[in-house]
């Protein structure tokens, strides 16, 4: 009489099996987050620098992740004028950032906390050139 081979899968197998998937899953996410952030290997802004000596930075580009405080002005040619609050060490700092006309299609609005690519521009004033909610 012939015996019926046994050719079930083992649980181990099917175990390390799941743990590979998910593992390749998790590792192709990571992998994805970061490439798709714009702002990477993009240096955050020394403010503690910056409100010592705005002008050493002029031309400069740096990333800066802050709360909207208020709307400090608005100008056609310009743009609008904001008033940021970060915390940078656990120390507050408020600084103002200038939203060109091309930024326009973002709704800023107080309390929102943003992302920003900003350039050290002119006499020391922060202009934003990319800008993402939080």
């Amino acid at each position: 009489m012939l015996r019926r081979a046994n050719r079930s899968v083992p649980l181990l197998w099917i175990i390390f099996l799941g743990l590979f998937i998910a593992l390749t899953g998790a590792g192709i996410y990571g992998v994805r987050q970061f490439l798709e952030n714009p702002y990477r290997g993009i240096p955050e802004l020394p403010v503690a620098q910056y409100v010592d000596d705005s002008l050493s930075l002029r031309g400069n580009t740096y990333t800066l992740t802050g709360r909207v405080e208020n709307e400090l002005g608005w100008s056609d040619k310009a743009g609008r004028l904001f008033s940021f609050a970060s915390d940078i060490d656990g120390r507050p700092f408020h600084l103002a950032i200038l939203l060109p006309g091309v930024l326009s299609d973002t709704n800023v609005q107080k309390g929102q906390n943003f992302e920003l690519k900003v350039i050290v521009v002119g006499q020391g004033l922060l202009q934003a050139i990319q800008i993402q909610k939080v």
